[in-house]
């Protein structure tokens, strides 16, 4: 039971970012829905990643998350959609 809750969870909170990356997309070239599009890059070792030379071999850490507007409201949505549907299971 627990682990159906926590699939339902992540399933939820990935479509939320993919929907919100879609409606950004979408509302980024409209003049009044632009706001939407505004986001935020944050990571670690952008642009340059970080690296470690090992002789034989280079390891190159890095990653970044790219967060706007129109992500965080679906999340929010999905979250309160979520809530609403888990009690079922």
């Amino acid at each position: 039971m627990k682990f159906k809750k926590t699939f339902m969870f992540i399933l939820f909170l990935i479509m939320g970012i993919l929907i919100g990356s879609v409606i950004a997309m979408l509302c980024k070239n409209v003049s009044f829905l632009s706001w939407l599009a505004l986001g935020e890059t944050i990571g670690v070792g952008i642009p340059d990643p970080i690296s470690i030379d090992l002789a034989i071999v280079t390891l190159a850490f890095g990653f970044s998350i790219n967060i706007n507007v129109a992500q965080i409201l679906c999340i929010i949505a999905s979250l309160a959609i979520y809530k609403r549907f888990s009690k079922g299971l």
